[in-house]
C-alpha cells in the first residue's frame, strides 16, 4: 500500500546509525533488536524510530539504559535519562498506517490518495477515528494488560515521557492542532481554530466533542485517568528528514496541567530535559506551551 513503505533515505540513514552506535555499549540491545537492514520492512518501523531516537542521543554524548526497569515484575520503559537534579522515563510509540485508513484509500493510475471525512459510513475512515485511535495507543502505553505498572505515580525528581512518531497519522501525520486536541481535547484550541475541533457521532446519530487525554471529564478511555496522573509531557514527531537530530528537533512537547501548576512550571522542569529541541522547533514548542 502506498502509505506502508520505508523510503530509502529512511533506511540509508538507519543503517548509518546502526554503524554509529555499534560500539556504545548501552545500545547493544537495541541494535539486536533492530536486527540487519535485509530484514526490515514496514512493521520494522517503530524500532527504527526507536533507533532515531537513540542516534540523536548518542550524538550528544548521552548513555541512556535502554529498556529500563520501572516497576514490579518485567514493566520497562525504552529509555531512561539520569541528568543532574533529574531522572527521565521515556516511552516511544509508534502510529502506523490503520486498517480504517487502508480501507479509505484509493489509486488511479500514477495517483493516490485517502478519503477521511467526517460523515463517513465507516466512522473509523475518519480524521476523528484516527484521533481516537492515537489515544488508545498512547493509554496502552500506560496502561498495559499487567495493570499501570510501567510508569509509577510521580515522585519528586522523576518525569515521565511518551513520545508518539505521528507518521502513520492520517495522510499527512497531523499539526499542531490535532496534537493539542489528542492531549487537551477542545479546550486546546484558540477561539480561532475551534471549527477545527473534533467530535464523534454515538449510536444515537448525536455528535460529542472527542475528549482530550489530560481532560478530567475524559471517563470514556480507562487509560485517561492513569495519563493525567501519571505521564509529565506528551510528545508528537513527525519528522521525516531523517539526519542527526531529527527526532529531537521536530517534535513538539505538551505538558499535563494536572502535573505541573502553570506553564512556568512545566517550563522550569522540561528545561532539564535531555534532548530538549533546539532552534525553531524548540521556539514552536515554547508558542505552543503559552
Amino acid at each position: 500500500m502506498w502509505g506502508e513503505i520505508l523510503t530509502t533515505k529512511e533506511v540509508e540513514y538507519c543503517a548509518d546509525l546502526v554503524e554509529r552506535l555499534k560500539n556504545a555499549e548501552w545500545a547493544e540491545p537495541l541494535l539486536k533488536r533492530v536486527g540487519n537492514m535485509n530484514s526490515w520492512t514496514y512493521s520494522t518501523k517503530p524500532l527504527l524510530f526507536e533507533l532515531r531516537f537513540a542516534g540523536d542521543a548518542h550524538g550528544e554524548h548521552l548513555s541512556p539504559k535502554y529498556e529500563a526497569p520501572t516497576g514490579p515484575g518485567d514493566s520497562t520503559v525504552d529509555f531512561e535519562f539520569e541528568v543532574p537534579g533529574a531522572r527521565w522515563l521515556v516511552e516511544l510509540v509508534s502510529v502506523l498506517t490503520s486498517d480504517a485508513l487502508k480501507r479509505a484509500s484509493w489509486e488511479d493510475g500514477l495517483f493516490f490518495g485517502a478519503d477521511l471525512q467526517s460523515d463517513a459510513e465507516d466512522q473509523t475512515q475518519s480524521i476523528e477515528g484516527e484521533t481516537l485511535l492515537v489515544q488508545q495507543k498512547i493509554g496502552q502505553k500506560v496502561l498495559g494488560s499487567q495493570g499501570p505498572t510501567k510508569f509509577t505515580e510521580p515522585v519528586p525528581g522523576q518525569y515521565h515521557v511518551i513520545l508518539v512518531d505521528m507518521r502513520g497519522y492520517g495522510i499527512t501525520g497531523g499539526d499542531v492542532w490535532d496534537y493539542r486536541q489528542i492531549v487537551y481535547g477542545r479546550a486546546g484550541l484558540p477561539i480561532d481554530k475551534a471549527y477545527h475541533a473534533y467530535s464523534w457521532k454515538n449510536g444515537k446519530g448525536e455528535r460529542h466533542p472527542i475528549l482530550g487525554l489530560f481532560d478530567d471529564k475524559n471517563t470514556h478511555q480507562r487509560a485517561a485517568r492513569y495519563v493525567r496522573e501519571r505521564i509529565h509531557f506528551i510528545g508528537f514527531c513527525n519528522d521525516e528528514s531523517y539526519s542527526l537530530g531529527g527526532v529531537r528537533n521536530n517534535t513538539l512537547f505538551l505538558w499535563n496541567p494536572h502535573l505541573f501548576a502553570d506553564n512556568d512550571d512545566a517550563k522550569a522542569a522540561f528545561d532539564h530535559y535531555p534532548l530538549k529541541p533546539t532552534g525553531t522547533a524548540d521556539a514552536a514548542a515554547a508558542e505552543e506551551r503559552e
